[in-house]
């Protein structure tokens, strides 16, 4: 008798289960979508004159004296960085040792910047507290590698060229079973080789970006969580890498992979080697990446890694923001209460009024936390006022780069007296009239048939379409995977029970009172 609820409980457990697997986002979806299509055209001359770009790099003290051929690789790129940032710890957390630092490096025209040490991510951590302007782009490198004389301008090039993305010469999307998948085995039985950055490392993650060969984030990216190491997610704290990747997945800020060494040259004695950073005789880099993980999807979201868009709020009718963010008065409590009566909040918040220019360290672009709600300010409205359109879009469209990006505009009496949900019935809507991803699949579908063509006058045509387009063939094979259909929004929402709806007139969407448009589309005619 006592064992008559077991297969209750048992049922129970499966439907759970099942439940579980249906949740889980497909990572799958990434995979046409991890490398850049363009690069930056623009005279070089004029692109180094108009954007500043600093190089981030730390080491550790027995490596300090062996890594000048880096430090001089980064002194001679094509691109010349603002500054080239060098982080020395006081005390090597590790061993205890303190740094002797060469008398060959206090030489070079880099800065040498001391500091506490923070870990692998050293160079990027306090390389964010030397740079507090949102719009400056961080080139980070590691110190046992010699890069490319091009390696700035070929980051650069394609992170212009893919506005509001980070770009990585190396990185990896992994996807559980993938390497037995069907695509896969197809693929490579056509002589396509599997790109590196596609693994199986036994949990599924992705795409994150790996400083080793060189990547170039902007600092507007980032906000003070960068450093909250949480004491549950330690292990973080020795995969940096994955660390910084799932700080701009959790804001749905892309990652993209060039897939391609860039002309680097490994330091063998050094790379991964008894010195290296991240890899030391009582650890092991898969298993403290799969401890990060584990805690991240807990601690963030299961969806942390999702196929997903990111949708920004830009809020009207506010109080003045004097004050802010050191002081929340009463009445913005009331306000960021109202924010978080939505079911998911926006990946970011502007929130235009007056009285931010009083406000300290105030910069278009810098982010911080309000009760645990991510805002930035805007100037172009007036406090407690109506706003137009066009007062709401302004600083949107300076800083939003990401042409998939979705923008939800209202004001605070919409968030207060409204359904919550038409928020994001609306920005569905919005993602739904344009998705940047199909005009993607569509140049690449009308590239794979031109070099078909091409191919066809060709001596071995097999051998000509995969050494020139073997990345298409990729791309085209995993579009035709079966996937389970997801909204506009992509699989970072739970479906809702009712469908989006909303008046469309190009490039916006309109309910009740909210209003939402893709950035993309205000550079596309309908249709």
């Amino acid at each position: 008798m006592t064992l008559q609820w077991w297969p209750w409980l048992l049922t129970l457990l499966q439907i759970l289960h099942g439940l579980a697997m249906v949740s889980e986002p497909d990572l799958h979806r990434w995979i046409p979508y991890m490398r850049p299509r363009a690069m930056h055209p623009g005279d070089l001359q004029e692109l180094v004159e108009q954007y500043r770009v600093v190089v981030l790099m730390t080491t550790i003290p027995k490596r300090i004296e062996y890594i000048e051929p880096v430090i001089d690789s980064m002194l001679r790129q094509t691109w010349p960085a603002s500054e080239i940032y060098m982080s020395i710890p006081y005390v090597y957390n590790r061993t205890g040792e303190s740094y002797k630092i060469p008398e060959w490096m206090q030489a070079k025209p880099i800065r040498l910047m001391r500091c506490e040490d923070l870990g692998p991510g050293t160079h990027l951590l306090n390389g964010l507290r030397l740079e507090e302007d949102p719009w400056t782009f961080l080139v980070v490198v590691d110190d046992d590698h010699i890069y490319g004389h091009q390696l700035i301008e070929q980051l650069m090039r394609s992170a212009l060229a893919n506005p509001g993305s980070a770009v990585a010469a190396q990185g990896f999307l992994s996807v559980p079973g993938i390497l037995e998948s069907q695509e896969l085995t197809a693929l490579q039985d056509q002589g396509v080789q599997r790109p590196r950055y596609l693994q199986d490392q036994g949990f599924p993650a992705g795409p994150v970006l790996v400083s080793y060969l060189g990547v170039v984030y902007q600092r507007g990216f980032f906000d003070e969580r960068v450093f909250q190491y949480d004491r549950a997610c330690y292990q973080c704290r020795y995969q940096d890498d994955m660390w910084f990747s799932a700080h701009l997945a959790s804001k749905g800020i892309k990652r993209f992979v060039l897939g391609a060494a860039l002309g680097v040259q490994e330091l063998t004695e050094m790379h991964l080697g008894p010195e290296s950073l991240t890899k030391w005789p009582e650890n092991r880099p898969r298993n403290v990446s799969d401890d990060c993980n584990q805690c991240l999807l807990q601690k963030r979201s299961t969806k942390l890694w999702a196929f997903r868009r990111r949708v920004v709020l830009a809020l009207a009718g506010l109080p003045s923001a004097a004050g802010l963010p050191s002081e929340v008065s009463p009445e913005w409590e009331s306000v960021l209460a109202s924010i978080k009566r939505l079911s998911n909040w926006p990946d970011l918040t502007y929130l235009c009024t007056a009285g931010w220019e009083g406000s300290s360290g105030f910069i278009l672009g810098k982010s911080f936390l309000l009760n645990d709600i991510l805002v930035t300010g805007s100037t172009a409205c007036e406090a407690q006022g109506d706003a137009r359109i066009s007062q709401l879009l302004r600083d949107l469209l300076l800083w939003e780069g990401d042409a998939n990006t979705v923008l939800v505009m209202g004001s605070l009496e919409d968030l207060q007296k409204g359904d919550p949900e038409d928020f994001w019935a609306v920005a569905e809507c919005a993602a739904n009239m344009y998705d940047f991803h199909v005009q993607q699949a569509d140049d690449d579908e009308r590239a794979l048939r031109e070099a078909e063509d091409q191919a066809a006058s060709k001596q071995d045509p097999k051998e000509f379409l995969v050494e020139k387009f073997g990345h298409l063939m990729l791309n085209s094979r995993f579009r035709q995977r079966p996937l389970e259909l997801t909204s506009g929004l992509g699989d970072q929402m739970p479906r809702r029970s009712r469908a989006a709806s909303g008046a469309q007139t190009w490039p916006y969407c309109r309910l009740g009172s909210w209003l939402a448009a893709s950035v993309g589309a205000f550079n596309e005619m309908p249709g």
